[in-house]
């Protein structure tokens, strides 16, 4: 009986290091290279709404008026966009609704944001993504105060890491 369990030892302990290597290079090493990568969005989206806003002010500046248009204040995304972005229910630029699942009208109500839009005293942007592509959306807006608000955080660790597991194992 020893002979026998001595041999499957002997033919099985290179498979096991090199799997439990493999598991443990897949989670300290690609898990935190992606999260990198998926904060790297939400940088994105921070960067776009502090110049949605300065743009707003100087439409503003010249028009006494706020814009709900982004042909008028002459602003889009860089590409690639990773987020929807929003001056009225139906104005957008960036990546299309339906890639993120949305149909036009938004319903911000869903998402306790305020609806995008000029109103008298300032303005509303809100841009919506899905960074880790899983079912979550990302959710930010931004108003005349010039403070980005994260009301929906698409990138949960814990979550992320079950889902690309899951995908890499093909199990979604």
């Amino acid at each position: 009986m020893k002979k026998v369990l001595k041999a499957i030892w002997y033919k099985i302990r290179r498979p096991l290091v090199i799997a439990v290597f493999l598991v443990l290079f897949y989670a300290f090493a690609v898990v935190p290279i992606l999260m990198v990568l998926f904060k790297h969005a939400q940088i994105e989206v921070h960067t776009c709404l502090m110049a949605i806003n300065k743009a707003e002010f100087a439409y503003f500046s010249e028009h006494s008026m706020w814009s709900d248009s982004f042909s008028k204040i002459a602003w889009s995304p860089t590409d690639p966009a990773n987020y929807t972005y929003f001056l009225s229910p139906t104005e957008y630029v960036g990546k299309t609704p339906e890639e993120l699942g949305l149909s036009l009208p938004v319903d911000f109500s869903y998402f306790d944001v305020p609806a995008p839009g000029k109103y008298e005293i300032g303005f509303i942007a809100v841009a919506i993504g899905n960074v880790d592509l899983d079912d979550e959306l990302d959710v930010w807006w931004i108003d005349k105060d010039n403070i980005p608000e994260h009301v929906w955080d698409d990138v949960d660790y814990r979550s992320t890491l079950v889902n690309l597991t899951m995908k890499l194992m093909g199990l979604d």
